[in-house]
């Protein structure tokens, strides 16, 4: 799939993450370029075509691919161009302590929570902040142990002014994560 995609077919990547033309498949495929997110979608949409055992990874702000059988299990690293690094190695770059929810492999469902979210906080960039809180939302449907999701969500209550939702959305963002700082400063700003 490296081979493929990287080399064949001329994908690059962009990290531009907050750009929604680097993780929105349809401009993923005609660009041939995309975010960490843009490219994993690809990854995980050939693997399923081509029964691969493979999953997405979500850390804060990233997200890779994983290749597990049960047996075999390595990362792939679609930033830079399919490179294996060990969970060891993300643990440290995302400054993940022991309690924090990752890096774990997401159901399928789960990581159309992921795009979701992503989608939610595209719009709140915008200022689009009911249209952020819907897609915020529906993630935490989809993917209801990501605490993104929730922070999401939480932001966007905040900014609408609907402080005590925000608290609740911050409190449970809180709970999956107790490491997110951004989570408890909001919190502090909803309950001010």
């Amino acid at each position: 799939l490296n081979r493929y995609l990287f080399d064949e077919q001329g994908f690059v990547y962009d990290c531009a993450a907050g750009n929604p033309e680097n993780f929105l498949l349809d401009r993923v495929l005609s660009r041939r370029r995309g975010n960490c997110l843009g490219l994993t979608a690809l990854y995980l949409i050939l693997a399923e075509r081509l029964s691969l055992p493979l999953h997405g990874v979500y850390l804060p702000s990233h997200c890779f691919v994983r290749y597990d059988d049960g047996t075999v299990r390595f990362n792939i690293e679609t930033a830079e161009r399919g490179a294996d690094h060990p969970d060891g190695r993300y643990r440290r770059q995302f400054g993940l302590t022991k309690g924090r929810p990752y890096p774990i492999s997401l159901t399928k469902k789960e990581m159309a929570g992921v795009y979701l979210k992503s989608v939610g906080a595209a719009f709140s960039r915008k200022g689009m902040e009911e249209r952020a809180l819907a897609f915020s939302l529906d993630a935490t449907v989809y993917a209801p142990g990501l605490p993104d999701a929730w922070f999401n969500a939480g932001v966007s209550f905040l900014k609408l002014g609907r402080f005590a939702q925000a608290e609740t959305l911050f409190r449970n963002t809180i709970r999956l994560d107790p490491g997110l700082a951004m989570a408890q400063e909001n919190l502090a700003v909803a309950l001010a």
